[in-house]
């Protein structure tokens, strides 16, 4: 009976095992050069307060958004207790937020979306995810063009 529960614990020949296979290696995405003078953050820890409300109440009904570098649904195996989509960066520029994120599953993606501040704040900025902000492909390139004025179809 021991024997039969040890085998069954283990992965199938051949399949990483659950931590490698929501664990996959960090895109390579090379620094981007913005239009405007930026700051650069590479954790969500780093992030302030507000970024971070912000980042939590968009990725709620996804299972939130992991820690660069962290454990997330990657693949079409998915877990529902682990996130389905990972941080990669952020940059900040004036009173815009770019979030650089992946996003696993069937069809693994790079994403960027952008916060910006609203008026609604009275105790402190508040920023929300502005629409038409969230790009894929090249993250410079959809940051760079959101600056400019040009809007996704999402």
């Amino acid at each position: 009976m021991i024997v039969m529960a040890v085998a069954f614990a283990q992965a199938a020949p051949g399949l990483p095992a659950r931590h490698e296979r929501h664990v996959p290696e960090t895109p390579k995405i090379a620094e981007c050069r913005f239009t405007q003078a930026t700051t650069r953050f590479d954790s969500l820890k780093a992030l302030p307060e507000p970024i971070r409300a912000e980042i939590a109440r968009f990725f709620k009904n996804g299972g939130g958004l992991a820690e660069a570098g962290g454990e997330f649904n990657s693949t079409d195996v998915i877990d529902a207790h682990i996130p389905g989509a990972r941080f990669i960066r952020a940059y900040h520029t004036q009173d815009t937020w770019f979030i650089w994120w992946e996003r696993g599953g069937f069809v693994h993606s790079l994403l960027t979306l952008a916060l910006t501040r609203t008026q609604e704040a009275t105790s402190g900025p508040v920023f929300r995810v502005t629409p038409g902000s969230i790009f894929t492909g090249d993250l410079c390139a959809g940051s760079n063009a959101f600056l400019l004025g040009v809007r996704a179809a999402n």
